[in-house]
């Protein structure tokens, strides 16, 4: 009964594509100094428009400077704009590898 019950937070937990994967990762699990492209953001319109006014948006590069040990935020740069994002919304952003 609680299995179907819980069945979208068990969803969210697991990652939605394998780092091995043609190149595609959630951005926490890359290396700081690591580069790539915005491939989908996953995520409801609120997410996606607020990363969107942040200048995350698919398409666009992205370089991850740093991310703190255990779930912490993870620190990004967008073209010359350097942006802290919490770790829940980092790992919406699936980012494809340069």
């Amino acid at each position: 009964m609680f299995d179907r019950f819980f069945a979208h937070r068990r969803d969210r937990r697991c990652p939605r594509v394998a780092p091995s994967r043609s190149g595609q990762v959630m951005l926490p699990l890359l290396r700081a100094g690591q580069s790539g492209t915005v491939v989908e953001i996953d995520g409801g319109r609120g997410l996606v428009r607020r990363l969107n006014s942040m200048g995350i948006r698919p398409g666009g590069r992205i370089t991850k400077v740093s991310s703190m040990f255990m779930r912490g935020p993870v620190t990004v740069r967008v073209g010359q704009t350097q942006l802290a994002l919490g770790f829940g919304m980092a790992r919406r952003i699936l980012v494809k590898l340069d």
